[in-house]
């Protein structure tokens, strides 16, 4: 769990590399675009093995400024298409 730690950009991508996780809570963080959440989802040029968080099952944003974004929803499951339960909006 990461959540409320000030958290965002170059500070997500060492989490790339942990490709077991299933669950990733980053609730109440500044995260604020969504190229902060790439980083989570692609191939590091320094891990020449399988990179990404392509285990992932269940995400958390909530509170954080990208979820203010127009249609970052649908980018959120394009980029994790494994998602099965999110957290994506400040909305209930």
């Amino acid at each position: 769990m990461l959540t409320d730690n000030n958290l965002a950009g170059k500070e997500l991508s060492h989490l790339g590399s942990l490709t077991q996780i299933e669950t990733l809570k980053l609730g109440g963080n500044k995260i604020k675009t969504l190229d902060e959440l790439k980083s989570l989802v692609s191939q590091s040029q320094y891990l020449p093995l399988k990179s990404g968080l392509t285990n992932l099952r269940n995400l958390d944003l909530v509170n954080n400024d990208v979820t203010n974004l127009q249609g970052y929803q649908t980018k959120i499951y394009e980029m994790f298409p494994n998602l099965d339960v999110s957290y994506l909006s400040n909305q209930l």
